[in-house]
């Protein structure tokens, strides 16, 4: 599906089915809580369900998929709240976890001019100057202020919760690929099911 150098965009998601009326009023209960309903908590929680497990999900934010959310306006438009995302990847072997869900368009990166000694290539826009990208990653700063913050809590909620798993790219710090996250979220909750979930 995508080619080394290539980008995806994401089109026309399909609609996962809704927690119905009366088991919301019933006050569903879950067997795991996953905390962020992004790339990361997403996988993490169909994973879990589908190996048989109840799972309920929470955000802040009203929708799925964190920062790669889009939705289409009253005028047909696709719209990025969170800015422009495209998937880039060099080594993309599984393509199911996206196109179960998602129909995918290539997008291969092109040379558009050469000039000199300076080759130009069309991108996304984005923006990496530190702090800029503080709104959407707010632990990434200049000055790591949050840094001791996130150590206390994290600390203190081991505590509380031993068994609490920190992941995906608020948990482990890194800017990862999309792919990335979704195999590493694959992998963490495989290795959990074989060391044994505890029953429901």
């Amino acid at each position: 599906m995508a080619r080394r150098g290539s980008a995806c965009r994401h089109r026309h998601p399909a609609r996962l089915p809704r927690l119905s009326q009366g088991r919301r009023e019933a006050g569903l209960t879950a067997s795991y809580l996953v905390v962020g309903a992004g790339l990361a908590g997403a996988v993490h929680a169909r994973e879990l369900a589908e190996a048989g497990h109840r799972v309920q999900v929470i955000d802040r934010r009203p929708h799925l998929a964190g920062n790669a959310h889009d939705e289409v306006d009253a005028n047909g438009l696709r719209v990025h709240r969170y800015g422009p995302h495209l998937f880039h990847t060099r080594n993309f072997t599984d393509a199911a976890p996206l196109t179960r869900f998602t129909r995918w368009e290539l997008l291969p990166d092109h040379l558009v001019e050469e000039t000199g000694h300076r080759t130009v290539t069309s991108e996304e826009p984005c923006d990496y100057r530190d702090n800029h990208l503080e709104r959407y990653y707010p632990v990434k700063t200049a000055d790591g202020r949050f840094q001791r913050r996130y150590e206390a809590y994290r600390h203190r909620a081991g505590q509380q919760a031993p068994r609490m798993s920190f992941i995906g790219r608020c948990g482990t710090y890194q800017y990862l690929d999309m792919d990335q996250v979704i195999n590493q979220s694959i992998r963490h909750v495989q290795a959990f099911l074989e060391r044994g979930a505890p029953p429901r």
